[in-house]
């Protein structure tokens, strides 16, 4: 690590690092192959010079990277992080934080900046799934922390409070460079992490797959890794098999990009790239469903759209890029930039980025919701900003944090949920986060009302599918106050539900009845789960307990509310001796 920076922050400082912050900003607007390598060697000069050792290796690494001959996703890469780092000491600058003494610990990956030692012992033993929800950068930072000091105990699994590491870019790159020491337990937990639907799990797996591949090359096709590559390469998802092909074609000796092939399954054939995608435009034949993916829709794209696709990737790029920055026509400049998305390219990200500042509300609504299905998670401010109160972009922020798939989002998508912004967006974007929304059956449990707003429901039903009705009995089992499980329960009274709200409500009544049989569970429990079955379905009721409870012994049967039965009463009355 360089020298700290000074505890006074000086105006020229300052200075300098915005230029800088300008430099790099200026050599990407208008493309790295345009950039020169002193411009970045400059900039590392006088980043080292402020005692900025880490971006100033992100500088050195760009300049590494710019020309004609150079790999632009890996020039790319350096960019992202580059900006990253230095959007962090811009806070450190704006307020330079004061110790007085006490220990500080430097934040993972970003060892320019430091966080209160002692303030982080509040947050030792909290769950990972506490994520911030407000804009306050320190905190975001000690999350950082945590994930670090819960890594030094052990590897984090795909799994439980694992998920919201894994699910989470930022967090997932402390996990990708735990685990490239110990390729067999990596393989294990990608082996874990295939299994979730969440995007940025399964970009995090293909990372750690990079991490104990490339470094063995080459490898043999039947390489356990080499398997898990291709699976990831046959992704639905195009940014996944992007980023799969690119570490499989780096394991076979390969550039991990070729900005002269076409884009895989441009032509429509196989199973890898973009062909799954242009098969079902093609088999809808231009009359899609309103439940069809939204590429299938000719106001975002659709089939007369494939056309621009043909073509080596850097003419494609270069063609699509040339219509978002100067076509004249706002409604073609959109189109061009949902293209762009279409595709999932990251190369793409600089040329969106801009289109954030177009003049047409259209094209920067496209633009955010395009950068959030590239994996760009620098809009996360954007979207939190947009999200804090309604504004014309409020919609397409929600809808961007679902495409993006970052754990980070759910705070932001939440808290605007519970505030009524953006009700249709912002269910759906929970929903699509899948494994990163586990979190709501914690938010539903601190505010029972919530069950009976429209669409929650359909969060469970988008998040857990046919495992929603064991995530609301969860909450009914963690919730100790009878009236918030009455508000649990009010939206799942039968018979006369609509979909999916019916689904839900009666396999929680036959997990209700299985509960009640289970001896194993507590007869307090029982009693009370009794209770909400009756609750849920007065109707049916007796009936469903009935062949339950005469299966039960009597005294636990009668607990549960079943009547004495006959012969056993006539018994007690006349004695043991009677007919």
């Amino acid at each position: 690590m360089g020298r700290p920076l000074q505890a006074v922050i000086d105006a020229s400082t300052k200075e300098a690092l915005e230029r800088s912050y300008r430099d790099l900003a200026d050599a990407v607007s208008v493309g790295l192959g345009n950039a020169t390598a002193a411009q970045f060697q400059t900039m590392a000069t006088e980043l080292r010079s402020l005692g900025l050792e880490a971006p100033a290796e992100g500088a050195d690494r760009l300049a590494e990277c710019v020309g004609t001959q150079a790999d632009p996703v890996d020039g790319l890469n350096a960019f992202a992080r580059l900006e990253q780092m230095l959007d962090a000491v811009r806070v450190r600058l704006a307020t330079a934080p004061d110790f007085s003494g006490r220990p500080a610990v430097d934040v993972p990956a970003l060892p320019s900046l430091q966080v209160d030692e002692e303030g982080l012992a509040p947050l030792a033993q909290a769950s990972l799934w506490s994520y911030p929800t407000e804009a306050d950068p320190v905190a975001r930072y000690s999350y950082l922390i945590r994930v670090a000091q819960r890594l030094q105990r052990g590897p984090i699994a795909p799994a439980a409070d694992g998920l919201a590491v894994w699910s989470n870019l930022q967090a997932g790159a402390l996990v990708v460079e735990s685990l490239a020491r110990n390729p067999r337990v990596a393989v294990d937990m990608v082996r874990q992490a295939y299994s979730a639907r969440n995007l940025v799990i399964l970009r995090n797996a293909v990372r750690v797959l990079a991490a104990v591949s490339v470094p063995y090359a080459p490898l043999p096709d039947e390489d356990v890794r080499m398997r898990l590559l291709s699976k990831a390469m046959r992704a639905g998802q195009p940014i996944l098999a992007h980023e799969g092909l690119a570490v499989y074609r780096t394991v076979k000796g390969l550039s991990a990009y070729d900005p002269g092939e076409p884009y895989t399954g441009a032509d429509g054939t196989g199973e890898l790239g973009i062909a799954p995608r242009i098969k079902l435009i093609k088999e809808l034949g231009g009359k899609p469903k309103p439940t069809d993916p939204w590429f299938a829709h000719s106001r975002f794209f659709g089939e007369t759209e494939l056309g621009q696709l043909q073509g080596p990737k850097r003419e494609v790029q270069e063609r699509l890029t040339r219509i978002v920055r100067f076509d004249k026509e706002k409604d073609q400049r959109r189109r061009a930039v949902m293209a762009l998305m279409f595709l999932e390219d990251a190369v793409a990200t600089p040329c969106l980025r801009e289109a954030l500042r177009d003049p047409a509300l259209e094209v920067r609504k496209a633009a955010l919701w395009a950068l959030g299905a590239l994996g760009d998670d620098s809009i996360l401010p954007l979207c939190r900003r947009h999200l804090a109160v309604n504004s014309d972009m409020t919609d397409e922020a929600a809808t961007a944090l679902g495409a993006l798939h970052d754990s980070r989002g759910f705070p932001v998508l939440w808290s605007a949920y519970e505030r009524n912004l953006a009700q249709h967006r912002t269910r759906e974007s929970l929903g699509f986060l899948c494994e990163a929304s586990v979190p709501v059956l914690t938010k539903v449990g601190l505010n029972p009302s919530i069950m009976s707003r429209a669409g929650t429901l359909r969060i469970f039903d988008y998040i857990w599918k046919d495992g929603a009705a064991d995530a609301v009995l969860s909450v009914l089992e963690a919730t100790a106050d009878p009236r918030a499980r009455s508000l649990l329960l009010k939206p799942l009274v039968l018979p006369d539900l609509e979909e999916p709200a019916k689904k839900i409500a009666i396999g929680l009544r036959d997990r209700l009845l299985r509960r009640i049989a289970d001896r194993s569970v507590p007869l307090t429990t029982r009693v009370m789960h009794v209770g909400h079955l009756k609750r849920m379905d007065p109707g049916e009721a007796a009936g469903l307990l009935a062949p339950v409870l005469r299966a039960l012994p009597e005294e636990e049967a009668a607990a549960l509310g079943a009547s004495r039965r006959k012969g056993w009463l006539r018994k007690r009355i006349r004695g043991s001796d009677a007919p």
